[in-house]
Formats: C-alpha cells, sequence, structure tokens
C-alpha cells in the first residue's frame, strides 16, 4: 500500500480516493463509489442536501470560502476539512477542488488523511 506524508505528519492511501462533483446549488451531483467503503455513505444519501452540510460545523466557513473561491477565480484550489463518516464521527480529508465546463460544477478530490 502506498502511502505519501504531507508536512504536517499525516499520511493518506494513494490507492483511496473520494471523488465527487458538485453543482452550483452545492449538491452533490456525482460520487464515487469509494464513498461508502471509506465513509460509509451511499451515493443516494449525498444526493440529499448539500456537499457542506456533512462538513465539521468548525470547518464549514473555511470549506464555503474555498468553494467560493473557485467558482469566482476559475482556478482549483486545496482544502482540507473534517468530513462526516455515516457512523456519526468524523475523518480528516484533503481535498483539491476544480473548475469544469466554464465554471458550471466543481470536480472535487479527496483523499483521508490519517495520523500516526
Amino acid at each position: 500500500m502506498m502511502r505519501r506524508s504531507d508536512p504536517a505528519g499525516m499520511h493518506h492511501d494513494a490507492a483511496q480516493e473520494l471523488r465527487a462533483r458538485i453543482g452550483i446549488s452545492g449538491k452533490i451531483t456525482y460520487a464515487s463509489r469509494s464513498w461508502q467503503s471509506l465513509l460509509g455513505w451511499h451515493r443516494a444519501d449525498l444526493a440529499i442536501g448539500a456537499f457542506v452540510e456533512r462538513v465539521h460545523p468548525d470547518d464549514v466557513d473555511g470549506v464555503v470560502a474555498a468553494i467560493h473561491q473557485v467558482y469566482r477565480n476559475g482556478t482549483g484550489i486545496h482544502f482540507t476539512c473534517r468530513y462526516a463518516h455515516r457512523d456519526g464521527g468524523y475523518l480528516v480529508v484533503a481535498w483539491q477542488a476544480r473548475p469544469r465546463r466554464d465554471i458550471q460544477y466543481i470536480d472535487l478530490r479527496g483523499r483521508l488523511l490519517v495520523s500516526d
């Protein structure tokens, strides 16, 4: 299993990645199957409500600001937040957000970060 480190001492498994697409409304319009194996969420569950509804309350403002920056600047961004697992806990996810189709939606790629 390949693992990479980031400067904060966190690691991610390069083989396990969350993928999603969110529209201008903030709703998830596509989610990869890995959401179920990594976070316990079925794709049908994710289609209900906005992406930020499962972000830890202390991280919501930063995530909303990051997403707005992607739409405003039309460029990609990286951010990290705690995202809810279906069991009720939170896991730290490092996200890469990129605008697509003339900024009609954003592609998200996320990797779970785990401490040693």
